[in-house]
């Protein structure tokens, strides 16, 4: 027994299969039993597990007797025995050579291949591209996911893509988009009337979709929302009146004259009055042609003014806004009573100044021709 110069403890062994080995019987502080045994340590390394496997395997010649031991399982202890009795097993860092699906020289070529396939295919899903690449390298074998690594070698990756509508940027709705705006800003904001509708169902208006639980337990909450009916909601919002907005909702019904009833009452109870302009998109319940007639005859017995938003323009309309706020309420807040009345309760937290910020928002092309055209 010799002290090394740290002051651990050391024992040399002589045996016909190994050259003569130097062995930690203290390596690291591992504590020892009584009977001089080493303790199992779970935090132990993957070199120390080795020396004092090796050395109580050349004190006990048994697999099992090591096993009970060291702590350590008896097949990983035959293959620490394995690795030292044969140099050429595993005698890498890690264990094994790497391999590759791809040498470094097929890489260039096959770059080359992926952006000349997504130049002519920019829409390609990855299983269409695997495919391809499948072809081109005469059915070679290889994942999608090493597929999708070739591609992060070249900074691609797949993204959720921002979707908008191609037929909102043509010449003829973009001229118009742009007489809008200058339209628009020449109007006081207590003569627009903005109009629309929003379609849900209880179901989507769920008050959230986590609730609080014990960890490794199963959670569960009453539906009651699934036989609900769909509803509709048409909304007309204006800075003149008591109320910021006027709703009208009705289930399992949307149609032309629906739309026709809702612009007669509010003609009717003054929320529309002579010399208002009512913005509008181009919905089919908004123009069709069986009630458009009967919709101009309204507005010219009550003077007023409609107005058709461009196409595919929800970013003009701050009854979206209006919507969201109500879809945020009914998710965050746990209020009871029928779907109508939940969605009253929302409606009464819109105020003037809410309505206001957003005719700003909508109408104000230094805050609009930004966002459509990033």
């Amino acid at each position: 027994m010799d002290t090394l110069s740290s002051g651990f403890q050391v024992r040399s062994f002589d045996c016909p299969h190994f050259p003569s080995y130097i062995f930690c019987q203290l390596l690291l502080g591992a504590p020892l039993k009584p009977d001089g045994r080493v303790v199992p340590c779970s935090t132990i390394t993957t070199a120390r597990e080795r020396w004092l496997i090796v050395e109580s395997w050349l004190e006990l010649r048994n697999y099992y007797a090591c096993e009970k031991k060291t702590g350590v399982h008896r097949s990983l202890v035959r293959y620490y025995i394995k690795k030292e009795l044969d140099p050429s097993f595993h005698c890498g860092s890690w264990g094994r050579k790497e391999c590759k699906v791809f040498q470094d020289y097929e890489k260039p070529i096959i770059h080359q291949e992926i952006l000349t396939y997504l130049s002519d295919n920019p829409e390609a899903r990855a299983t269409d591209l695997h495919e391809h690449l499948t072809f081109m390298l005469y059915n070679r074998e290889f994942s999608i996911k090493t597929m999708n690594r070739l591609l992060g070698e070249l900074g691609w990756s797949w993204r959720v893509p921002i979707r908008f509508q191609t037929y909102k940027y043509s010449e003829s709705n973009l001229a118009y988009y742009a007489d809008y705006l200058a339209y628009i800003q020449d109007i006081s904001y207590e003569k627009i009337k903005f109009v629309d509708e929003a379609h849900f169902t209880a179901r989507t208006l769920a008050t959230g979709k986590k609730v609080l639980g014990l960890v490794g337990k199963r959670s569960y909450t009453h539906e009651k929302t699934l036989h609900c009916k769909s509803a509709s909601l048409t909304l007309l919002t204006t800075l003149t009146g008591v109320h910021p907005v006027v709703l009208d909702y009705r289930e399992e019904s949307n149609t032309q004259w629906d739309f026709v009833e809702f612009v007669l009452a509010c003609c009717a109870a003054g929320d529309l009055k002579p010399g208002d302009y009512l913005v509008a998109d181009n919905s089919s319940v908004h123009v069709a042609l069986d009630s458009y007639p009967l919709l101009q005859e309204i507005f010219d017995y009550f003077g007023v003014t409609l107005v058709k938003l461009p196409a595919y323009s929800p970013e003009l309309n701050p009854c979206e806004l209006c919507f969201s706020k109500i879809r945020l309420f009914l998710r965050h807040h746990n209020v009871s009573g029928t779907m109508m009345e939940r969605v009253v309760e929302a409606a009464i937290g819109i105020s003037h100044e809410n309505i206001f910020k957003w005719y700003k928002h909508c109408i104000n092309p230094n805050i609009i021709l930004p966002e459509i055209f990033l």
